[in-house]
């Protein structure tokens, strides 16, 4: 929805300017021939401090906080719908009202914005309206309200009567579990008090994977998509679900999700440990390209080392969330063994490896040169990557930021292991394969720069030859700490952050709208939203995290979400409205401020 409204609670210190709405409402009212409603200054000032008082007082804000709405949403029944005359209510389940609503400027879509909010939070939604009042009448039949017949206030008044039950199946999508809704409302509460001109981005972008991503698979397991793109990847799909984990504390529904994806990652990794997407069910309208092995269910099988490790963080991250145990399936212990070993495999790739990748393409990032099997590297103790997490190609296949992520990524495996299966013969194979592609980054993946000092490069083959740029897409060496491998103060991190961070970095660029990293992916000129919200993520300076911020806010083209890139001159000029990692990132962002 393309405006910057968002909805809060009533502060106490409003009630002067919601009495204002409430006078341009009446006014609104009589100038539409309804002169009965709201008749002798109602709502009044004690209704108003009433609702605040009991919670159920709401305000729409614009960007700079200003309230331009007012509602009240009410969660109990309300005694007046006890009795409806010529028709029925759809159903006599537990519901919540909306009462009181008026708005400061007309055909904004505030009202149409209020009743999607309402029916967030409340799945069996009831409303009513006078018969004179014919805006809110259409706006609530827009809204997918149904007319249900008439009620009499205390007062004998005759209402006409509203109700919108929810059908998450028709709608090919799930309930959001209530306590992220509440989190939701919170991150809100507190973006519009520190960063009014963010807040309207807030829940939208928190709720953008669940409402959005997520479907309940037949045997139920779930699948997540990465928003404009049918195929669930294993990375996007962890990262996206990443900001809802500390939530799994209190949400047995979200669990079950969580859950779900888990072992649908298990089912996708032992299938195949080479591919990077794959489609819910046998599909064989995917990519088909020249390689090693096939399957309908693949979407695309480009060779990731970060898939894998995302799929071992996603597991390892609800584990230590929730300490619950019901994970541990022997389909996951099969996915964590498959992708020690495929690791362990590809740390010879030449010599061990069976696979191979070619793409019948005029892009040459979509395709690995010599045959299929990449240039030639030499051992390190790393393993070996076709593609990096833009999915484009590597130069050099050892790729520094996926080797940081799959220390990490092995260390967490290990411990799942030990505490899951008391599997220590396989966990130490983790921790020795981590201690191997950690002495391999620091032989390798470290040089000596003229400039900035002991920094890490972004790929190389072992043989000396090196790579020296930053990608957006995560892991990064600007991510290096949000992964897990450093702290921010680290200081071979901190000059390769001053390098990433600078001209040097070919992928590094400053134009009219923002300044930051972009991709090859989406070629010269282009900043990543992504690769802004990390560098707020892995910053010490305030001041740094401020312009970010003000980055953010004023490239999202006033769609009030973030974007996979954008024209650095022109933030007009972007690709994938619809992304949800990079929406999951920005609210994660958001929520550790």
């Amino acid at each position: 929805m393309k405006n910057g409204f968002f909805i809060r609670k009533t502060r106490k210190n409003e009630i002067a300017r919601v009495m204002e709405i409430y006078e341009i409402g009446r006014a609104y009212m009589r100038e539409n021939g309804n002169t009965d409603q709201w008749a002798n200054g109602y709502p009044n000032e004690e209704t108003v401090k009433d609702d605040i008082e009991k919670g159920f007082s709401y305000v729409v804000a614009d960007t700079a906080d200003m309230p331009v709405g007012v509602f009240a949403f009410i969660p109990d029944d309300d005694p007046t719908y006890k009795k409806i005359y010529d028709g029925n209510w759809l159903n006599d389940a537990p519901y919540c009202t909306i009462h009181r609503i008026a708005v400061a400027v007309q055909k904004q879509g505030i009202a149409s914005f209020v009743f999607k909010w309402a029916a967030q939070h409340c799945d069996n939604v009831r409303a009513d309206t006078h018969c004179a009042n014919i805006p809110m009448q259409n706006a609530l039949v827009k809204a997918g309200f149904k007319y249900c017949g008439i009620i009499h206030l205390q007062n004998g008044d005759e209402r006409l009567a509203y109700q919108k039950v929810v059908d998450y199946e028709s709608e090919n999508r799930i309930k959001i579990p209530k306590e992220l809704i509440e989190y939701a409302d919170d991150l809100t509460e507190k973006t519009a008090l520190r960063f009014p001109a963010l807040a309207p981005l807030a829940a939208r972008c928190y709720l953008n994977t669940i409402e959005t991503t997520v479907r309940k698979c037949e045997n139920g397991d779930y699948f997540v998509i990465t928003g404009d793109i049918p195929a669930m990847w294993l990375r996007d799909s962890a990262a996206q679900l990443r900001p809802y984990m500390p939530i799994c504390k209190k949400s047995s529904e979200l669990c079950d999700i969580i859950k779900g994806v888990i072992r649908r990652h298990a089912f996708y990794v032992n299938l195949d440990p080479y591919s990077n997407a794959f489609n819910e069910i046998s599909n064989p309208e995917s990519h088909h390209d020249k390689t090693d092995f096939s399957s309908d269910y693949i979407w695309e099988r480009k060779y990731e080392v970060d898939s894998l490790c995302a799929s071992v963080y996603l597991a390892s991250d609800y584990y230590e969330t929730t300490g619950d145990t019901s994970i541990f399936t022997e389909s996951l212990r099969e996915m964590l063994i498959k992708i020690t070993d495929t690791f362990m495999t590809e740390q010879s790739h030449a010599e061990n490896s069976e696979y191979y990748f070619t793409r019948d393409t005029s892009c040459d990032s979509d395709t690995l040169p010599n045959n299929g099997q990449g240039n030639p590297v030499a051992y390190t103790g790393m393993t070996w990557s076709g593609f990096r997490p833009s999915d484009d190609c590597c130069m050099f296949n050892f790729l520094i930021p996926s080797e940081m992520m799959c220390v990490v990524a092995m260390k967490k495996a290990a411990a799942l292991l030990k505490n899951g299966y008391n599997d220590t013969e396989n966990a130490e194979k983790c921790l020795s394969l981590a201690e191997e592609v950690d002495k391999g980054i620091k032989d390798y993946g470290i040089i000596n720069h003229p400039r900035y000092g002991k920094m890490y490069c972004y790929e190389t083959d072992g043989k000396g030859d090196l790579n020296l740029m930053d990608d957006a897409n995560s892991p990064s060496l600007l991510a290096a700490p949000y992964i897990g491998y450093c702290d921010k103060t680290d200081p071979v991190y901190l000059n390769t952050r001053r390098f990433v961070l600078s001209e040097d970095n070919p992928w590094y660029f400053e134009g009219k709208a923002a300044k930051g990293i972009g991709s090859p992916h989406t070629g010269s000129d282009t900043i990543w939203h992504i690769s802004i919200i990390m560098q707020i993520l892995t910053s010490t300076d305030n001041d740094e995290i401020e312009r970010c911020l003000e980055m953010l806010r004023d490239t999202h083209a006033g769609t009030y979400f973030m974007h996979e890139s954008f024209n650095k001159d022109d933030a007009s000029d972007y690709t994938r409205s619809w992304f949800a990692w990079a929406n999951a990132l920005f609210a994660q962002m958001l929520g550790s401020l």
